[in-house]
This record gives C-alpha cells, sequence and structure tokens, in this order.
C-alpha cells in the first residue's frame, strides 16, 4: 500500500476530514488533498508530525504492509468514544514537539 493510501485510511479510521488534518499540520487543505491523491508526497518533518498524530510509525506509514496487518494500540477503543473536540485536541498534542508537550502540561498544572 502506497502512502496515500495509508493516509486517507488513517485519517478516515480517525473520522477526521481533509481539513482537519491540514489546520493540524498548518498547511493547505489542497496540500493535504495532493498526499492523499499520491499527487505530491509529505515531507519528512510532516510524516514524522503524521506518525505522532496517528500513534504509529514511520515505518507503518512508509512500507508496502497493510494497515490492517498493524496490531491495534490499546488505547484506540478509549479515542474513538471521544467527541470530536477532545481527539482533535488530542491530535494537536501529538504533534507538538516533546518539549512544547512538557510546557503545556506545565502550564496546565498551574
Amino acid at each position: 500500500m502506497i502512502i496515500s493510501k495509508k493516509l486517507r485510511e488513517l485519517r478516515e479510521a480517525h473520522d477526521l476530514t481533509q481539513k482537519q488534518i491540514a489546520r493540524i499540520l498548518k498547511i493547505d487543505r489542497s496540500t493535504y488533498s495532493y498526499y492523499e491523491l499520491g499527487k505530491s508526497y509529505p515531507p519528512i518533518p510532516t510524516l514524522i508530525t503524521l506518525a505522532r498524530m496517528f500513534n504509529t510509525t514511520m515505518d507503518c506509514l512508509l512500507s508496502h504492509g497493510q494497515l490492517s496487518n498493524i496490531p491495534v494500540h490499546p488505547d484506540t477503543e478509549m479515542f474513538l468514544v471521544l467527541s470530536k473536540p477532545e481527539q482533535l485536541l488530542i491530535m494537536h498534542y501529538r504533534s507538538l514537539p516533546q518539549g512544547d508537550r512538557q510546557m503545556l502540561l506545565d502550564n496546565l498544572r498551574e
């Protein structure tokens, strides 16, 4: 399976729109659409962010294996019962670099 199909499958599995993913990535929706259509490929930093967002690995995104063969993360069911705003909040959090995550958590604790 090529990366374009994997990105679409992951996005749909998380019941997200292209617009929502593009907003998290801070790119135009059309740019993200081109990734799913295979007209262009995400740069490495974007792939890293996508892997973090979907709680997967770069290897998973870039390999030819089927996503259905990948073990489901134990928290997936819990994630899917969250509301859309809660899911988007988690996706945004996962897209942050580790230092920014820690700073956010520190601010929330105060």
